[in-house]
């Protein structure tokens, strides 16, 4: 018993050192990024700021001057990169043009901001103006939107172990993840990835749980998080988080456009992971959080009746004192 207990110690502090290693070799650190993609989740993060800012009841005039000039640092060195992204700048300038309209409202001027968006394009600041920044909205439009929308569709929802065998057409693969861009992610980075195989075998025969219905399956997710979106050892686990409130999106939104699914738990040691990657082709930057079968559903099947504990288990009140 004590041998084992040993030899899982040393087991499972191998498997952390891996994961520290590559924690540290891909998340972004700021100002010593090695790649675009690091430079770009720091960017997101810092202009989303801007926009959580001017989105409450009483935002602050001229509130994080010297982040936001650090921000126009990042963004001047991340243009200079082959690989940058040009739809990333422009949602920066349309977070920092309503930025500037906020503050001029409240006679605020910040000359070295209107100097930096000046030296901007006329079409970039034109098409900034559609991306980034804040939108307001209505109540009134939110419940005319959610009006169908009632605890049963929840409630409906299965986890399938016999599918059809149809085809799930890889439109509404991707009207799916379309709607899981909707996530909520840290400082909205948006780490998460679905890896799409449309020959579903290739990536379930990875994965022991989906024996016996498996081969049903039209298509299979592998769902990832790139590390290169988190920093900071606060950040450590963001990736699980982040990827397991993805998939659960991505199982969602499958279930309003009426295919089923079923999670499958991906709890391997670093050897399987590193040969599942390179099986699959997943990049080392990224970390695999589950896979997800779906298929087509047949017109009568069995689904697991699950013990649901009382939601008292789950839920736990604080009353004031």
């Amino acid at each position: 018993m004590a041998s084992q207990t040993v030899k899982t110690g040393f087991t499972l502090g191998h498997n952390y050192v891996n994961d520290l290693t590559r924690f540290l070799r891909w998340s972004h650190k700021g100002r010593q990024d090695r790649h675009a993609a690091q430079t770009e989740y720091a960017i997101l993060k810092q202009y989303h700021g801007i926009e959580k800012g001017l989105s409450l009841k009483e935002p602050r005039p001229g509130f994080g001057q010297e982040k936001i000039k650090d921000l126009l640092v990042r963004i001047d060195t991340y243009e200079k990169d082959p690989a940058h992204k040009p739809a990333v700048v422009k949602a920066a300038i349309g977070s920092l043009l309503d930025y500037r309209t906020f503050n001029r409202t409240h006679d605020v001027s910040q000359l070295w901001l209107d100097r930096w968006l000046e030296a901007r394009s006329s079409q970039q600041i034109e098409h900034a103006e559609r991306d980034g920044g804040v939108e307001h909205v209505t109540r009134a439009a939110i419940l005319e939107k959610t009006a169908g929308v009632t605890e049963n569709f929840f409630m409906s929802r299965h986890s399938i172990r016999n599918f059809s065998g149809g085809e799930v057409p890889f439109d509404d693969i991707e009207r799916a993840a379309n709607i899981a861009r909707k996530t909520p992610s840290v400082c909205n980075r948006q780490g998460p990835r679905s890896h799409c195989f449309m020959n579903a075998s290739k990536a379930l025969k990875l994965q022991s749980g989906n024996a016996g219905f498996g081969h049903q399956a039209s298509r299979a997710l592998v769902i990832t998080s790139d590390i290169q979106a988190y920093s900071s050892v606060g950040e450590r686990h963001q990736a699980y988080i982040d990827g397991g409130l993805y998939a659960m999106s991505i199982v969602y939104a499958l279930h309003a456009l009426g295919y089923g699914s079923c999670m499958l738990a991906w709890n391997q040691t670093m050897q399987k992971n590193a040969k599942a990657r390179t099986k699959l082709g997943i990049p080392d930057n990224e970390v695999i959080i589950m896979m997800i079968a779906v298929g087509t559903l047949p017109d009568e099947l069995v689904v697991a009746n699950a013990y649901r504990r009382p939601v008292s288990s789950s839920l736990f009140v604080h009353p004031d004192e």
